[in-house]
């Protein structure tokens, strides 16, 4: 069999576009996660923000004037950010890149103001004081990040978002 290991996205984008050429649970046989990546809601240090309550103190009384970052439509990165907007009851701009790289050059570059990038792209950046961290996506704090909460801890308990990889195979693969 031709299996294939796929990110989120793969199952994200049949809930954004309407015509996709396959279905993504019909079509394919899914076998196993085999990594969860957490994202990290993080900031320009210019921000006056230190913290998740901070900021939406801050977006309320700038509605529509904040601007953040993806990797693209249906990524982790805008699902996290879509959701945190509902929780959080705020109203900021998307800006849909071709690529994490890409919207993490223009935050350090004080064009955006925040983003949700996963873990690995961002932590140099976090460390280096380059972009502030205020909260992990996931349930749990990021053991790369120990010192930084979870976005739930920090004040949305109903807030939860994973990044992952996973392997699937074709249409009725056997077990």
């Amino acid at each position: 069999h031709t299996i294939q290991m796929i990110p989120e996205g793969f199952v994200i984008n049949a809930s954004i576009y309407p015509k996709l050429p396959f279905d993504p649970v019909r079509d394919f046989t899914p076998i196993a996660i085999v990594a969860m990546v957490p994202n990290v809601m993080v900031v320009h240090p210019s921000l006056p923000v230190k913290s998740v309550p901070e900021f939406i103190a801050l977006a309320r009384k700038r509605p529509g004037e904040l601007s953040y970052g993806t990797s693209g439509v249906g990524s982790p990165s805008h699902m996290s950010a879509e959701l945190f907007k509902i929780l959080g009851k705020v109203e900021y701009a998307h800006v849909p890149y071709k690529g994490q790289s890409l919207a993490l050059i223009d935050l350090i570059g004080g064009h955006l103001q925040f983003a949700f990038p996963s873990v690995p792209a961002s932590i140099n950046y976090i460390k280096s004081g380059r972009m502030r961290a205020l909260g992990v996506t996931t349930p749990r704090r990021a053991s790369a990040l120990p010192d930084v909460p979870t976005i739930k801890e920090a004040g949305l308990p109903a807030f939860e978002v994973s990044g992952w990889y996973g392997v699937i195979g074709p249409r009725n693969m056997p077990r």
